[in-house]
C-alpha cells in the first residue's frame, strides 16, 4: 500500500504532513496502521531530524522492544509519538499539527535544561 504522492510533493517540509495526512486519511487509520505505520514514522522522523539538526539513533529500553528516535541537544524526539497520537485520536488526521507539538515539548525540555 502506497499514498499516491508525487514525489516533489515529499520534501520534508511541514507542508508536505499537510498532503500526508489527507492522503493517509483517505486510507483510514486502521490501514495506515496496519500497513503504513513505519513508513510515518519514517518520514516524520526525518521532518523533525531536520528541524531539530538531530541524528537518528533506536532506544532500545526494553528487551525485543527498539523504536527509533531523533537525538539532539542532549534530548530526544520521537516520532513514533505523532504516528500514534494522530492514528488514535478522534479528530482527522493533522501530522503537521502533532509533529510541531512534538518539535515544541522538544524545544522546551532544551530551555530548561
Amino acid at each position: 500500500m502506497i499514498l499516491d504522492i508525487l514525489d516533489d510533493r515529499l520534501d520534508f517540509s511541514y507542508e508536505s504532513l499537510d498532503v500526508v495526512s489527507s492522503q493517509a486519511e483517505s486510507y483510514g487509520s486502521d490501514k495506515v496502521q496496519a500497513y503504513l505505520y513505519d513508513n510515518l514514522v519514517a518520514y516524520i522522523g526525518e521532518v523533525i531530524r531536520r528541524k531539530v539538526k538531530g541524528n537518528w539513533d533506536v532506544r532500545q529500553d526494553y528487551p525485543g522492544c527498539a523504536y527509533p528516535i531523533i537525538s539532539a541537544k542532549n534530548n530526544v524526539v520521537m516520532p513514533i509519538n505523532v504516528v500514534w497520537r494522530v492514528l488514535y485520536e478522534l479528530e482527522p488526521m493533522d501530522l503537521r499539527k502533532e509533529t510541531t507539538n512534538e518539535i515544541r515539548r522538544f524545544l522546551l525540555k532544551c530551555q530548561h535544561r
